[in-house]
């Protein structure tokens, strides 16, 4: 059986064996279909590429958070450093995700997943939306699907002393 997502921003994807995509043209028009009882397996929201709609998208992600039961999976572009020599790209999508993590961590029963996939990678957003691990963020780079983890970092330096060792030190950003 297909899957069937709501489309929501500019951005087109490919017809996919296990996918139903359903385009539709305001977030309004999509939270009454929703809540019509239509099933859907999620709504797919294409971030912005830059700054002058980002404050539209996270607004728009408000009404969308307010629906429980179905997840919404926000797709950018180049936003996510997946190994430490490499940047993010788009600082846009980078700042989307930074905010978005905030309000998974505010609304308990929101369903918000981040997918950053390479530019212009359709096949891959597909590929990533039938993933099902319970990753909040992944990233998507040469075929490969990455989540950010907490790594445990071990200093060649000597410790000041014992209990040091003990301590745990989160580094952000």
């Amino acid at each position: 059986t297909k899957r069937r997502y709501i489309v929501l921003g500019t951005e087109s994807f490919p017809e996919y064996r296990d996918i139903e995509w359903e385009r539709f043209a305001s977030v309004d028009d999509a939270v009454e279909a929703i809540r019509g009882q239509t099933n859907y397996d999620g709504i797919v929201y294409s971030a912005p590429q830059n700054s002058s709609g980002l404050t539209k998208s996270l607004l728009d992600l408000q009404k969308l958070c307010r629906i429980e039961e179905t997840p919404v999976f926000v797709v950018g572009r180049m936003g996510q450093a997946v190994v430490d020599s490499v940047a993010p790209v788009n600082a846009c999508a980078h700042a989307m995700a930074a905010a978005l993590r905030t309000i998974a961590q505010e609304l308990s029963s929101s369903r918000i997943k981040i997918l950053d996939l390479p530019a212009g990678d359709s096949l891959g957003l597909c590929e990533a939306l039938l993933y099902r691990g319970g990753s909040l963020e992944i990233a998507l780079r040469d075929g490969k699907l990455y989540a950010p983890r907490l790594l445990r970092y071990v200093s060649d330096a000597p410790s000041a002393s014992a209990a040091d060792s003990k301590k745990t030190h989160v580094i952000l950003g």
